[in-house]
């Protein structure tokens, strides 16, 4: 187990501090979320585009969001069907299967085209 070199008494009032913040973050993360989807949808009304009101010195944008996204398993079996103008819209994105990766014994050229950098940690308290 880890020691630290620092005071105990400091690191635990630190991450009780922590645990503290990140629960209300979560808490008004979702109220926020709640709040501007209630307000969006009285902007949207029956229309979903982007709108700007103006009400007493304040301008409300509210900007309309659809997510679109391929569902591979239907683009599989339709993907011989489609135009070339079609297949122009889509875009293979090459991505690494971190666990295959992982179990190769020897990857000098696989290793030229990968880039490594810190992700942001996480951090869990019980207690």
């Amino acid at each position: 187990m880890y020691e630290l070199s620092q005071d105990n008494d400091v690191f635990l009032s630190e991450c009780l501090r922590w645990k503290k913040l990140y629960s209300k973050l979560q808490m008004i993360k979702l109220e926020e979320t709640n709040l501007r989807i209630a307000i969006c949808n009285k902007i949207f009304k029956d229309e979903y585009k982007n709108k700007t009101l103006n009400i007493n010195n304040f301008k409300i944008k509210a900007t309309a969001k659809i997510n679109t996204k391929i569902d591979n398993a239907v683009l599989d079996t339709v993907w011989q069907k489609l135009t070339d103008n079609e297949k122009l819209c889509i875009k293979f994105t090459p991505e690494l299967i971190k666990k295959n990766y992982d179990a190769l014994s020897n990857s000098k050229i696989l290793d030229e085209c990968i880039t490594r950098k810190p992700g942001t940690p996480t951090l869990d308290i019980k207690g």
